[in-house]
């Protein structure tokens, strides 16, 4: 009866885990464009990770509201200025852990004027009704609607590796954890019979 509760309790974690994906994205490029690559993700689900890989020059991935893309959210998760030289392989990492996903969110980079002049924005999950393209144009436009909603739906890391954008390794996907506790709820259902 123990080890039913044990593999039940893995496997319930197991495919909560496996549930969980790892986004990629890189903020700008080799040539120091002030662009985040892709500039949107859809489809991230609740517990998904989104990793920022600085490529080049200093830039930052800052929380903000799709009405003002380029004042910070109080309360919003901010990367702080992240240098970077990839010919140098210095390359840092930031991650974001998405708890929300009953909305869209927003991010620009706060350096200078990358964002009112550059249009450096990026958004998780956008709608029809409140799109990238929208956002963007938000930006560089300097639209400032009033009302901004407050809080975060994203708990961040940020993490000092020197491996190269999506390649080395040093990204787990959480899929792989999930693959593991299978395999140990496999080998404990497999010690009952």
């Amino acid at each position: 009866m123990h080890f039913t509760t044990v593999t039940a309790g893995l496997l319930a974690i197991a495919s909560q885990v496996a549930a969980q994906a790892t986004h990629q994205v890189a903020v700008s490029d080799a040539q120091n464009s002030l662009k985040f690559i892709p500039d949107s993700l859809t489809g991230v689900a609740q517990g998904d990770t989104v990793v920022f890989t600085f490529m080049a020059g200093s830039h930052t991935v800052t929380e903000s509201s799709f009405a003002k893309p380029c004042e910070f959210l109080a309360g919003g998760t901010d990367s702080g200025p992240q240098p970077a030289d990839s010919s140098k392989g210095q390359m840092p990492q930031y991650s974001l852990t998405v708890n929300n996903v009953t909305a869209p969110l927003w991010y620009y980079c706060k350096t200078g004027t990358h964002c009112s002049k550059g249009g450096m924005v990026f958004s998780i999950n956008p709608t029809a009704d409140k799109s990238q393209e929208k956002f963007k144009a938000n930006a560089v436009g300097g639209a400032s609607a009033s009302g901004s909603a407050s809080g975060s739906a994203a708990s961040t890391s940020a993490t000092g590796s020197s491996g190269g954008y999506g390649g080395n390794g040093a990204i787990t996907s959480s899929r792989n954890l999930g693959a593991v506790l299978l395999t140990a709820a496999g080998v404990a259902f497999g010690m009952m019979l």
